[in-house]
């Protein structure tokens, strides 16, 4: 039906779930993805990732993250879903570096090492540490960004 009305791709439809878990099924988020060719554009809400995972289990919270674009993360308290969310922003090459120290006063020796890491781009601390009003917003089409924002209420 979404292709025979919406071959041409000039109109948008917009459909917002809050609340996701509600609706989650493998059927919905199947829908979801088949639509967005035709100009679908979907807005889901979800108090956290477990909620996706216990209406669905994790190959369907795997595939409702891998058909977003963009996420909008607020405070989470569970330490698994602040981790979970930080490895869906991603990481970037950073760097470790050690030093030698002796004594009780840790004095440096000069002595040390530096080795290639990785470190998030937003650290699960952060994002247990957001404040109410505050989310991390990462878009992934267009161009990636990750910035801290302030949300206002309507």
């Amino acid at each position: 039906m979404a292709a025979r009305q919406f071959s041409d791709g000039r109109k948008k439809i917009y459909a917002v779930f809050d609340e996701f878990n509600v609706f989650a099924s493998n059927a919905v988020v199947d829908l979801i993805s088949k639509t967005r060719t035709f100009g679908f554009h979907v807005l889901i809400g979800t108090q956290s990732p477990s909620d996706l995972e216990r209406a669905g289990g994790a190959a369907l919270l795997e595939q409702v993250v891998e058909n977003c674009n963009s996420f909008i993360i607020q405070r989470q308290n569970s330490a698994v879903n602040a981790e979970k969310l930080a490895a869906v922003i991603g990481t970037q090459k950073s760097y470790e570096v050690t030093h030698q120290v002796q004594g009780i006063f840790r004095v440096k020796t000069g002595i040390g090492s530096m080795r290639e890491t990785r470190e998030f781009l937003v650290h699960p601390d952060e994002i247990k540490r957001l404040n109410t009003g505050e989310a991390i917003l990462v878009r992934k089409a267009g161009g990636f960004r990750v910035e801290k924002v302030k949300v206002r209420r309507l």
